[in-house]
């Protein structure tokens, strides 16, 4: 009897030790809810990438800085300053899968391709003549497709080992429908065939079929309005920054797209926020969405300048 008393409470010791080692990793120590990007005032935040290995890259589109940290830390540092290589604005940021680190320039029209050091590496211009804001971004295999909230035109930029290809007009305002107003945020869909990209101006989600580019507007049910800023998508289910300008709140909304990506119904609302804080852009960070409090329309803007975690509904 002893001896088979003591052989199961040894067996329970090492069944509590190795569950106790399982929970251990499975519940790491919490990452901050909150990051300090910077207390410089006037400095508008916009774009953000969250990386596998946890790094975070930020812009400012008011002065074309980039910052970088690890969502394990509550504070971000300068990867690149201000105006560096002309950058004096800075939107959608995004790292491909060569790990170079590609920055929409907002009003400078410009593309820029840097290495994970900071180096520039490539510049790519509009080449349509006008106003330009090249705002967000998104990758199929072998492009990258850019929004241009100015003149409503999607851009097509080819993707390799060896480079970003010059831009190419893929998709014209008149192309939708409505026009394109202020078109913004983008994503690819798992296939590859389609983008969705979403015109913030008049509240309307759009599908481009990647081989015809026929735009479609995709039906919200219950005529639910889709207008995202920033638009993350992970199969079938995207999360729109989504504002109402009439009551100046923001929020996220949560949309699953039917098999063709042509219908949607929202499935969650996330609690709302005021303009004070204004949100922009989003990144998934593990099982949590991360948003970036761009100030822009606060009344008065007032530093630190944060991300932060979106509240759980």
């Amino acid at each position: 009897m002893n001896s088979v008393r003591s052989t199961l409470v040894g067996l329970t010791t090492l069944t509590l030790t190795v569950a106790g080692t399982s929970s251990a990793t499975a519940n790491p120590t919490p990452h901050p809810t909150s990051y300090t990007v910077s207390t410089t005032p006037g400095e508008h935040l916009e774009g953000i990438e969250v990386t596998h290995d946890g790094t975070i890259y930020v812009t400012s589109v008011a002065t074309g800085a980039i910052y970088r940290g690890s969502t394990r830390s509550s504070q971000l540092r300068p990867w690149s300053p201000a105006g560096a290589g002309g950058r004096t604005s800075a939107t959608g940021v995004h790292v491909d899968r060569w790990g170079r680190v590609l920055v929409a320039g907002a009003s400078t029209g410009t593309f820029f391709v840097y290495d994970r050091t900071g180096r520039l590496l490539q510049t790519r211009h509009v080449p349509l003549a006008g106003d330009s804001f090249l705002n967000d971004f998104a990758f199929t295999h072998d492009a990258v497709y850019i929004t241009d909230s100015a003149s409503g035109t999607v851009y097509r930029a080819s993707l390799s080992a060896s480079g970003v290809g010059p831009l190419v007009p893929v998709v014209r305002a008149d192309d939708f429908t409505p026009k394109a107003s202020f078109i913004n945020g983008i994503a690819v869909t798992p296939d590859q065939q389609h983008l969705i990209v979403s015109d913030w101006g008049v509240d309307v989600t759009h599908r481009v079929d990647l081989s015809t580019h026929h735009v479609s507007p995709v039906r919200i049910a219950g005529g639910e309005a889709l207008g995202a800023d920033g638009l993350l998508l992970r199969g079938h289910t995207a999360y729109a920054v989504q504002t109402d300008w009439t009551r100046e709140r923001t929020w996220v909304r949560t949309v699953r797209f039917d098999a063709t990506f042509t219908t949607a119904k929202v499935v969650n609302d996330s609690p709302e926020v005021g303009f004070d804080q204004s949100p922009t852009t989003i990144a998934r960070d593990r099982g949590r969405l991360l948003w970036v409090n761009s100030q822009l329309n606060a009344a008065v803007s007032r530093p630190p300048f944060t991300v932060s975690e979106v509240p759980a509904s």
